[in-house]
């Protein structure tokens, strides 16, 4: 018996091992055709024109929702408390296949409340592509509006909570005052061009429709891309310590660790690091806590 538990144990290491592996390999597929996709389709259609920004903020909060209602529930209530939410004109929640039980929630939300646009997709997409559907859906719903456009765009993950009341303010100060195409945390080690992680920053709209500027791409960090354009184009990054700054908290992982839970089909759910790491604030955990008991 003792002999059979061994070779059970093995065995089931080793397949472990080949479905990570195959998951691992599946996931850079998925990401390869996603970037193969991205790129054709913006070097052949043509960019829509977006007005020259004038000055005067009119921000569009992008954000991705898989089975992370509960975490967007709280991301909203902290927006709420902003001193500069009216600077906020729509909040477009592209929601992929949540299986949470968060749907009826959402469409609610969308309903009665007018600044709120809802984007439902029936199956699972990458982050990216979840972003590009929601800068896309942005482009339809303004394109008869009778009123201004947004020029601003704030890309923020549903787990972040706004823990600076003066975020908003501040962000859009910074991305003013530096004359910058874009301003957020700023990682200076990981790639050769600085980048901001696409939880949380805010971007000028007329930079992201500049035809040089790649869009979101299914990556280990979906933003990447764009902001090495950005910099090759000559545009400005502005370093807006969101995180360790005291302005923001990003949780982190909750989807990820959420394809564990409701989509084990997904090649996320084999990602093995699917813990909050909270961007290595201190205390992370016991802020996020704190704030979530309230």
């Amino acid at each position: 018996m003792a002999r059979l538990h061994v070779i059970l144990v093995f065995f089931k290491k080793f397949i472990a091992q080949k479905g990570d592996r195959f998951g691992s390999i599946r996931r850079r597929c998925e990401e390869n055709l996603d970037q193969v996709i991205t790129l054709l389709r913006w070097k052949i259609i043509t960019k829509s024109k977006a007005c020259y920004f004038d000055g005067i903020p009119r921000i569009a909060l992008i954000t991705v929702n898989f089975s992370t209602t509960r975490y967007l529930k709280l991301m909203l209530l902290t927006l709420c408390e902003q001193a500069g939410l009216s600077m906020i004109y729509r909040i477009i929640i592209v929601d992929n296949d949540s299986r949470d039980g968060g749907q009826i929630f959402l469409r609610n939300l969308a309903k009665n409340i007018g600044c709120i646009e809802l984007i439902e997709n029936n199956y699972f997409t990458s982050h990216a592509r979840g972003l590009r559907i929601g800068f896309s859906n942005l482009e339809k719903i303004e394109a008869d509006c009778t009123q201004e456009k947004t020029n601003l765009l704030l890309f923020c993950d549903t787990d972040i909570i706004f823990l600076n009341p003066k975020t908003l303010l501040d962000i859009t100060n910074s991305l003013i005052e530096s004359n910058a195409a874009l301003a957020g945390e700023l990682r200076y080690d990981l790639y050769p061009y600085p980048e901001a992680q696409a939880s949380f920053f805010l971007l000028r709209r007329d930079c992201y429709l500049n035809p040089n500027v790649v869009p979101f791409v299914n990556h280990g960090a979906p933003a990447y891309w764009m902001q090495r354009s950005l910099w090759k184009s000559g545009f400005h990054l502005e370093n807006f310590p969101g995180n360790h700054g005291g302005y923001i908290l990003h949780r982190g992982r909750s989807s990820i660790h959420a394809t564990l839970k409701y989509n084990r089909g997904s090649s996320y759910s084999t990602v093995h690091n699917h813990l909050p790491h909270y961007m290595g604030v201190p205390g992370g955990d016991k802020i996020w806590k704190s704030i979530e008991e309230k």
